[in-house]
């Protein structure tokens, strides 16, 4: 079996990173969607239509409840102790979307060194960073804290949704080199981020009284849209062909990729794959 060595980073538009899923790394090239991660590499046969797909995903740093079980004969129980004790600074859990519309390829030239690619994708994804002290409230109380003061300054939020058109080009450029690059046309449609947020709980020691101050930064981008106040205007209201053919918050991205087989057991694979930006908009 080829032995596959793969460098991935995954740049999303808010510019963050992760890991490739084991999906893409278990390099099934037969299977038309493992190229969304590595633009160098082509599905296998001279064309390809690529039927309707989603994939999700799911990550978290903090929510496992299965480490938080303690089993004894009189049964199974959640311990609370365990849960609090595996908490983070800030604990994180995201899910994201992606769903594949249309895809289509062609291999080019009569040694099929050269393959072309069009896809239409669907994405929306969302992320929840919650502090420790906030976690711990309902178990422990704000009186438990340092100075009897919550700190929940870590608190952020994320949700988007956008659609990508790609136009991707993938090349034998040698017997041992491979290369591909794909330019995605984006359409922004929703987008909202809580950030900067800052929420300070504190207890007087003496008279138990509560001090409560709270601030956050909210941005938004054609979120108002899905409930406009006016009968019939809102983008869910307008029914469905209206909102997919909405023009959105215009965007750029780009995927490339490159790999190196120096012999038939061995192949070193590097990738970055949408990295890019949206214009969002009010």
């Amino acid at each position: 079996m080829r032995r596959v060595f793969t460098l991935g980073l995954v740049a999303s538009l808010a510019f963050g990173a992760a890991a490739q899923t084991d999906a893409v790394l278990s390099g099934l090239d037969w299977v038309p969607q493992h190229a969304s991660l590595r633009p160098h590499s082509r599905p296998l046969g001279r064309a390809v239509v690529m039927l309707p797909g989603v994939d999700l995903a799911w990550n978290t740093n903090w929510l496992q409840p299965a480490q938080w079980l303690e089993t004894s004969d009189a049964g199974t129980t959640v311990s609370a102790s365990a849960m609090l004790a595996g908490l983070r600074e800030a604990n994180r859990c995201g899910v994201q979307a992606h769903v594949d519309v249309l895809g289509m390829g062609v291999a080019l030239g009569e040694s099929r060194k050269h393959y072309l690619s069009f896809n239409v994708v669907e994405r929306a994804g969302a992320m929840l960073s919650l502090p420790a002290d906030l976690i711990r409230l309902p178990f422990v109380g704000n009186a438990g804290f340092d100075d009897g003061q919550m700190d929940a300054q870590t608190l952020t939020a994320q949700a988007l949704h956008y659609r990508s058109f790609s136009l991707g080009w993938q090349a034998h450029v040698h017997p041992q080199w491979s290369a591909g690059l794909r330019v995605q046309r984006l359409q922004g449609f929703e987008f909202a981020r809580l950030q900067n947020a800052g929420l300070t709980w504190a207890t007087d020691p003496e008279t138990w009284e509560w001090t409560i101050d709270a601030g956050a930064e909210l941005q938004t981008a054609g979120v108002a849209a899905l409930w406009d106040t006016v009968s019939g205007n809102a983008a869910l209201e307008q029914g469905a062909r209206a909102y997919l053919t909405a023009p959105g918050n215009p965007g750029w991205a780009v995927d490339a990729g490159l790999a190196f087989r120096p012999n038939d057991r061995w192949s070193v694979e590097a990738s970055v794959a949408d990295l890019g930006r949206i214009r969002w908009s009010v």
